[in-house]
């Protein structure tokens, strides 16, 4: 059965501070659960996503690749599979000038 997790986050900071912490792939300090390895976050890159499940730097490494990212959309997305019955994608993008939407599925 698939599973659909949505979590949105109000922050306070501008939408291009925001959007350059999050396109920074290679400094995510603010992501205790998933950091992502590749050149460039750009649509079709592949990379190593590291996955900590219970947030206490227990590292698993994935294979993933980035779908559709536009900074002038502020939508970054990417997909990954991490097991024989078990495929993720996450999508992020701003919903207004304050609130970003974070959506999964695995």
């Amino acid at each position: 059965m698939a599973r659909f997790i949505l979590h949105e986050t109000i922050i306070n900071a501008s939408v291009d501070e925001v959007w350059n912490e999050l396109i920074a792939i290679e400094d995510w300090k603010w992501n205790r659960w998933t950091k992502l390895k590749a050149d460039n976050p750009t649509e079709g890159v592949k990379g190593k996503l590291l996955a900590s499940i219970e947030g206490d730097d227990t590292w698993k490494e994935y294979d993933f690749t980035f779908g559709r990212v536009s900074e002038s959309e502020h939508l970054l997305t990417w997909r990954a599979v991490l097991g024989p019955k078990i495929a993720c994608f996450l999508v992020i993008t701003r919903c207004s000038s304050r609130k970003w939407m974070i959506a999964g599925r695995n």
